[in-house]
């Protein structure tokens, strides 16, 4: 039985993405620091909407991702930080939930990101627990 807080993000997702344009470029894989290997097993990159941004300066945002113990999948994207352009979120955290972790490795994570001209996940700042 999926629950109601899954249910209203789910819907919320949705509603990001039909707002959305289509992306300007492919999602890569982020740049993982020597402290991840072996513990970040995919990390897609949230592809950068062009036209998202409000005006030209950086967004920056910052995403608490928790994390399944036992599959490593990724229960739950929490957003700590808006960037202040609801689809640079939106786009976060449906990328984020297609994050796989070493499974048992860490309960959350906290992972900062910026947009500037691309999109640039701080994994080098980011926090555990």
């Amino acid at each position: 039985m999926i629950s109601l807080r899954k249910k209203l993000c789910a819907a919320f997702i949705l509603t990001v993405l039909a707002m959305a344009p289509l992306p300007c470029r492919a999602a890569d894989q982020v740049m993982i620091p020597p402290k991840f290997k072996g513990i970040i097993l995919d990390a897609p990159e949230p592809v950068f909407v062009e036209g998202a941004r409000k005006d030209r300066g950086v967004s920056q945002g910052v995403y608490r991702l928790t994390i399944n113990q036992q599959s490593g999948l990724v229960d739950e994207v929490g957003v700590l930080k808006r960037t202040g352009t609801q689809k640079l979120d939106g786009t976060a955290v449906l990328t984020f939930f297609k994050w796989k972790f070493k499974p048992g490795a860490f309960k959350q994570i906290d992972i900062p990101i910026t947009y500037d001209r691309y999109v640039n996940v701080l994994l080098k700042n980011a926090a555990t627990k």
